[in-house]
């Protein structure tokens, strides 16, 4: 009697287990289905990644972009800088030799006849002079 009294039990006690069993393979199964979701989340987050490395690597190039157009930049308002200085030398050259500025002064007859003068004779040759000229002749 005592052996079919622990019998009864022992099969009660393989009954839950087998119970619990199907309960946990269940709940593993769920838990890889819940896996599965979160590597397709995470399939979506790379491809997300991936679509925000193409953007960055645009932005690059437009970062590029940029910088070749700000060294464009740099070209030209170096090239601006040679204007200027051409302008100021051409300024500087005026300014140091005017053209035709001295001809006026030192130029024209007097130069002339003072060239021919050079002998001493200033007065002979000299413009005031050039009226007894005729008489001369």
């Amino acid at each position: 009697m005592r052996i079919s009294k622990w019998k009864k039990p022992q099969q009660r006690q393989q009954h839950q287990q087998q119970q619990e069993q199907q309960q946990q393979q269940a709940q593993a199964w769920q838990q890889q289905q819940q896996q599965a979701q979160a590597w397709q989340q995470q399939q979506q987050q790379a491809q997300a990644w991936q679509q925000q490395q193409q953007q960055a690597q645009a932005w690059q190039q437009q970062q590029q972009q940029a910088q070749a157009w700000q060294q464009q930049q740099q070209q030209a308002q170096a090239w601006q800088q040679q204007q200027q200085q051409a302008q100021e030398w051409q300024q500087q050259q005026q300014h140091h030799h005017p053209p035709q500025h001295h001809s006026g002064c030192w130029g024209g007859r007097h130069s002339h006849y003072y060239r021919r003068g050079d002998d001493g004779d200033h007065a002979s040759v000299h413009p005031h002079n050039a009226r007894v000229h005729p008489h001369n002749h």
